[in-house]
């Protein structure tokens, strides 16, 4: 049976420019995840939980190894899988609907239908539009 998610000997190596040695981050990690399995990662702080879940979003390159979802190998950030980061990851710098938009118009999703796909998602009718149009930080504080 093909595993959900599949981790094989990943490693991670970060470079200290300082004293131009290697510090590894993730070492020789195994995992299989099956399709409905529930699983979670624990350990202490700066353990290395965040950078393998980096790994497997694909937003950090292993140093060795490969992580697959569905039998793919991953290489880059991708729609099949997602983080939801400790910290709050809002652009400060868009709307409250231009936030809820970045994610379709990287799938390349046409500006009349992201903007209507969420709206909706917003749960904002109509009338509250404007609502949206403020920063992040402007509805949070109202």
């Amino acid at each position: 049976m093909l595993a959900k998610l599949e981790a094989q000997d990943v490693r991670l190596d970060y470079l200290q420019p300082r004293t131009n040695s290697r510090l590894r981050a993730l070492g020789g990690i195994d995992l299989k995840v099956m399709d409905g399995e529930f699983v979670s990662i624990v350990g202490p702080s700066g353990c290395g939980k965040t950078t393998f879940l980096s790994v497997v979003d694909g937003l950090i390159p292993a140093s060795a190894g490969r992580i697959l979802v569905d039998g793919r190998v991953v290489t880059k950030p991708g729609p099949d899988r997602a983080v939801v980061f400790q910290d709050a990851s809002l652009l400060p710098w868009r709307t409250v609907l231009g936030n809820v938009r970045y994610g379709l118009e990287c799938l390349k999703v046409g500006a009349r239908e992201a903007r209507e796909r969420a709206t909706t998602w917003l749960g904002c009718p109509a009338s509250r539009i404007t609502t949206l149009m403020n920063s992040p930080a402007a509805c949070s504080s109202a």
